[in-house]
């Protein structure tokens, strides 16, 4: 009876010592063994960006150290070390919404309207026969000799027909710059509009 207790009590040895020696494997194999595990990251940073805003949210990842481990003897002498599972807790810390205001701009325009100046043309010549004016004003010659003449730019910009005694010729000056003209019957009559 003697060899059945000590086979029993060997088996049962034996069991404890295979069952301690895989548990001792599945500690090593998962990592967790003999030394202490460590999780640590380094903040996240997403950023989205629209033409109207700008999100930035950033999420910091704790840093979590396993407790130490836990020892145990049993009851057949054998010595088990156990270790808790680690943890990492993961919280928001950031988040920022800039709105950037639209500006709208608007202009008025304001428009004078044209002044109506005089030029006569007298004894052969343009009285006056120099003139300023602004953009938009208009210029009425009128012939006041017996004769014909014409009021004729000199880069074509305006010209008048043949005025008899009494005629008129009106231009409108819409572009700034200096305009020299002359009667094209009698080439030494000239005169000159400048529009501001």
């Amino acid at each position: 009876m003697k060899t059945v207790r000590q086979e029993a009590s060997a088996f049962t040895s034996a069991t404890i010592i295979v069952v301690v020696v895989a548990l001792l494997i599945f500690v090593v194999v998962s990592g967790c063994g003999g030394t202490q595990a460590t999780t640590s990251s380094a903040p996240v940073d997403i950023t989205t960006s629209t033409a109207a805003s700008t999100t930035s949210t950033t999420v910091d990842t704790t840093s979590t150290t396993a407790p130490p481990s836990t020892t145990t003897v049993t009851s057949a002498g054998t010595t088990v070390t156990t270790r808790p599972l680690t943890s990492t807790t993961v919280r928001p810390t950031t988040t920022t919404t800039t709105v950037r205001p639209t500006t709208t701009v608007s202009s008025t325009t304001t428009t004078r309207a044209g002044t109506t100046l005089h030029v006569t043309i007298q004894s052969f010549s343009f009285q006056p026969s120099s003139l300023t004016i602004n953009a938009g004003d208009r210029v009425v010659w009128t012939n006041n000799d017996p004769t014909d003449h014409t009021v004729t730019a000199d880069d074509g910009t305006f010209g008048s027909p043949n005025l008899p005694s009494g005629g008129t010729f009106a231009f409108t000056f819409t572009h700034a710059g200096t305009y020299a003209y002359h009667c094209s019957i009698h080439p030494s009559m000239t005169g000159t509009v400048t529009v501001n």
